[in-house]
């Protein structure tokens, strides 16, 4: 038997692309249970990093999930990031929040794809069902049952590539935040 330590466990990622009025909004949002183990402790170094906020950026849902939600109206528009539901915005008081998801997503995006482990309790939970769009259930979103359209969404490929893009798109807001 062989056990996979990486810190993090039932990854998932989704782009929805929606409108506001004549504006293109697009989410990128990804969501991941954060574990202790022997690659890293990266539940404890977030909940750590959110007592100064009053414990404001926990999951409402599971303390231990993360959802990043990369969220942008156009282009041209100055980005957005939401962690578990509330505004992350940049300021020096969150640059280690800002730093510990690039961090992650960093990992994530480099992770090879036999290391992402998911959990069957986690796909009968009533939890996953809601996990990405936090207040919404996807299965009712997408008009599918659950728990058969989750199955797209813990694919580690794009899992990989969509933590990438975040973590590019997060460079891109830091950059622009120390210009």
């Amino acid at each position: 038997m062989e056990i996979n330590f990486t810190g993090i466990r039932n990854a998932s990622y989704i782009i929805e692309k929606t409108s506001k009025g004549s504006f293109p909004i697009k989410d990128r949002i990804l969501n991941v249970q954060l574990t202790n183990d022997a690659n890293g402790y990266e539940l404890s170094d977030f909940i750590n990093l959110t007592k100064p906020t009053g414990k404001l950026f926990i999951n409402p849902f599971h303390k231990d999930f993360i959802n990043i939600d990369h969220f942008s109206i156009n282009q041209n528009d100055m980005p957005t990031l939401y962690l578990n539901g509330e505004p992350l915005v940049t300021s020096d008081e969150h640059l280690p929040l800002f730093s510990f998801i690039a961090k992650l997503t960093k990992k994530i995006a480099k992770m090879p794809e036999e290391k992402f482990i998911n959990d069957l309790g986690y796909f009968k939970s009533a939890y996953a069902d809601k996990a990405l769009l936090m207040s919404r259930k996807i299965s009712e979103e997408l008009n599918e049952p659950f728990p058969h359209c989750l199955e797209r969404f813990h694919q580690p490929d794009k899992i990989k590539k969509g933590a990438a893009k975040i973590n590019n798109l997060i460079q891109e807001m830091m950059a622009e935040y120390f210009a």
